[in-house]
């Protein structure tokens, strides 16, 4: 199995074509592909940020892991901060179990201090796997002020890494849609 770490602007429209049915085996979504070139363009399209990593693992030519580490900016009391969000974290099905999520994981964690993050906020239905990792739960209210939106996140779980970091008790405005 190889892991890799490639610039989102640098993935080719084959490799999205083997990311998304990946993606889609995990979180199955209510409209098939109908048309693998729209969804690939969808994956493509801005915004493309600063920072916009994507994580691979491999195996035998198959994408069996994947996430997405970007920068995305939060305001808290006011001021903001320089936030690396994490999202769309996943292994098949089949490989689970190996330490797979672990390594993608810690990976996305290293950006943290290695691009001189403040932290990262992301959702997960799954505390416990990340707390093991150095993250902990987050108990603020997360908002979109730019869209009046106040369920920004959809998982039941808002988590912080590193889980020492104390963002205070205000609202982290997202400014912009979940991830």
């Amino acid at each position: 199995m190889k892991l890799s770490i490639t610039p989102r602007i640098q993935i080719t429209d084959p490799m999205w074509g083997k990311i998304i049915p990946m993606i889609r085996s995990v979180w199955p979504s209510k409209a098939p592909i109908d048309n693998m070139q729209e969804e690939i363009i969808h994956w493509k399209a801005p915004p493309l940020f600063e920072f916009d990593m994507i994580i691979l693992v491999e195996k035998h030519n198959e994408i069996i892991g994947f996430a997405r580490a970007f920068t995305r900016d939060v305001k808290i009391n006011g001021i903001v901060r320089k936030n690396m969000a994490l999202g769309m974290v996943c292994v098949k099905k089949e490989f689970r179990g190996y330490g797979l999520g672990r390594e993608i994981v810690e990976t996305a964690f290293a950006f943290v201090k290695k691009y001189d993050f403040e932290f990262t906020i992301f959702q997960t239905k799954v505390p416990s796997f990340y707390e093991h990792l150095g993250a902990g739960i987050l108990p603020n209210k997360i908002i979109d002020s730019l869209h009046n939106n106040s369920k920004v996140f959809w998982d039941p779980y808002v988590m912080v890494y590193p889980g020492y970091v104390h963002l205070g008790d205000s609202e982290i405005d997202l400014m912009g849609y979940g991830y």
